[in-house]
């Protein structure tokens, strides 16, 4: 295929590295035959819906974007997310209830010290070109990993204050994780842990996983099989007849891609596509109508006005809580989101472990405190109404993502009410790949002022170590600048915490610390909006409002006409 080698290395490293933050974009491809809470009560089956009518057809889904990678070593936004979770598994995952899971090991069992953690895996699961999955597959996967040479971004989640994590196998179909001490996110971690076909990959260069063949058209373990992808237009996936799982329904799955929500919209209700994700309008429209099934429900994911605290204003923290203090964030979520998204006001989300509203230093709309702020800070009303220090005007750029409708009408509304408070606000868009390359630059200080963007790392709060927590141990860069002793000392003591009133007394203080110093100006967290045609049947799929992943078991989508 080559559409992946063709970038050079520095871009690709950039399109890679994508970890945080919310999408956008996507166009054409015609339709044949074409799931956390449960699914609407009018998707169950009906009278004559046997199992043997089930099988066969065509499924297109509209993916937002254009894939930057097929490599689950490198990929973590969500259309990476989206695709894999029909064709790649890890060991264990979240269910719908947020706990973790078997996938390919069937349980674990943890040693009386606690440092010992042994994996059964399943022994009936086999690669997509026929060979099996044995513990080899397991260990070579995890050394890649940990292999500084192959540069992958969560080999971080294995490093324990610098100390790697250690796998051994056992036997074909048992492997045992050893850590050098007390470890709480243990599986958080395991679940990070991307699976690779040994027998296929040993012979590729460590320091050029990023760009193998694997990576272009990779063989995992899912459900369905990667067949053919055309930029700009799709992705065919067809079905793992030998999926350990049992037999997918589905003969394919597209991902069609289509940037436009006006032609996605089209496409939904003229059953080109039979599934998507949708803005709040149109959602309120489609569920109004009773055409198509409308589903809602949370995210996971904490939208917020990042500012690059190592540049002016910014480093100021009276800067940053004056800005907190004008976020209207109810008129935003009224108006940019019509009411299908919750006021953010912590950098966790509410169905994160450990999350506490009573210990948050909240900021609400109060354009007098900000002014109060910025005059303790120096600043001092100009000509123009716009707040001035040292002949230096309080004006900067925020950079919003091109396509998003949501982000945009937030910035406009940003913008205004900035400017009533003395704040000038420049807003810029920008493709989204473009964002992607300036966070992952490694530049220090980042090359921008400030950006809205989002992330979705619970529901164990480690992994907002990688945004608010710059360390040595971490791969990747700190893009909000945010640089607080204190908070690093913490999260790494969560780590190695185990008992839970401890670590909940941990994961609190950083809350509170993190609130107060206001590093972002937090926004929003988005509900996920999904409509799709009554034709695709979602509840044997697991269907979840989880940003990244769609269903948590797609072999069991199947079409009815």
């Amino acid at each position: 295929m080559g559409w992946f080698k063709a970038l050079s290395r520095s871009r690709r490293l950039i399109l890679s590295l994508a970890v945080v933050i919310g999408l956008i974009l996507v166009a054409g491809f015609g339709c044949g035959d074409p799931d956390q809470a449960d699914p609407p009560g009018e998707d169950d089956p009906e009278p004559g819906d046997s199992e043997a009518d089930r099988y066969g057809g065509t499924a297109v889904l509209r993916i937002q974007g254009e894939i930057t990678t097929l490599n689950p070593f490198f990929g973590g936004d969500t259309i990476i997310g989206q695709v894999g979770a029909f064709t790649a598994e890890r060991l264990v995952m979240l269910n719908a209830d947020s706990e973790y899971e078997g996938q390919l090991a069937t349980d674990w069992s943890v040693s009386e010290d606690g440092l010992e953690y042994t994996f059964n895996l399943r022994d009936d699961v086999t690669w997509h070109d026929g060979e099996h999955f044995t513990a080899d597959d397991v260990i070579f996967s995890f050394e890649l990993l940990m292999n500084p040479e192959a540069a992958v971004p969560a080999r971080s989640n294995f490093l324990i204050a610098g100390e790697p994590i250690e796998m051994e196998k056992v036997d074909d179909y048992t492997v045992k994780m050893i850590v050098p001490e007390l470890f709480a996110p243990v599986l958080t971690s395991v679940a990070r842990l991307p699976v690779a076909p040994k027998h296929i990959v040993q012979d590729v260069n460590p320091s050029d996983l990023d760009t193998s063949d694997w990576g272009e058209e990779p063989i995992h373990t899912g459900p369905f099989k990667f067949d053919e992808y055309r930029a700009g237009e799709y992705i065919r996936l067809v079905r793992h007849d030998d999926y350990w799982g049992g037999k997918p329904y589905l003969e394919e799955v597209v991902l069609r891609i289509i940037p436009d929500m006006s032609a996605t919209t089209v496409a939904l209700e003229s059953d080109q596509v039979y599934f998507s994700d949708v803005p709040p309008d149109v959602f309120q429209r489609l569920e109004q109508e009773g055409n198509l099934h409308t589903f809602t429900a949370t995210s996971g994911n904490v939208q917020f006005l990042s500012m690059n605290n190592l540049v002016w204003p910014f480093t100021d923290v009276r800067v940053r809580k004056a800005i907190n203090h004008v976020i209207n964030r109810e008129a935003i979520a009224q108006h940019a989101f019509l009411g299908y998204a919750q006021p953010a006001e912590n950098f966790m989300v509410p169905t994160d472990m450990y999350y506490n509203e009573d210990v948050l230093v909240r900021y609400e709309f109060d354009p007098d405190r900000a002014r109060e702020l910025l005059e303790e800070a120096g600043f001092e009303p100009g000509s123009d109404g716009i707040m001035v220090k040292d002949g230096q005007k309080l004006e900067f750029e925020l950079i919003i993502t091109q396509g998003n409708a949501q982000r945009e009408q937030a910035a406009l509304i940003i913008q205004s009410d900035f400017e009533e408070a003395g704040i000038s606000v420049v807003p810029r868009t920008m493709e989204w790949s473009a964002q992607v390359g300036i966070l992952t630059a490694g530049i220090d200080p980042p090359e921008y002022e400030a950006m809205i963007m989002g992330n979705t790392l619970g529901p164990d709060p480690d992994r907002y170590h990688a945004v608010y927590g710059p360390s040595q141990y971490l791969v990747g860069f700190n893009y909000l600048a945010y640089l607080n002793d204190e908070v690093e000392d913490l999260f790494q003591l969560g780590r190695v915490t185990v008992e839970e009133d401890e670590r909940q007394a941990i994961y609190e203080d950083l809350q509170r610390i993190i609130t107060d110093d206001a590093p972002v100006g937090w926004l929003w967290y988005a509900e996920t909006l999904y409509a799709y045609s009554p034709k695709l049947r979602v509840e044997e799929a697991g269907l979840t409002g989880q940003a990244h992943i769609r269903f948590l078991n797609p072999a069991g989508l199947y079409i009815q006409d």
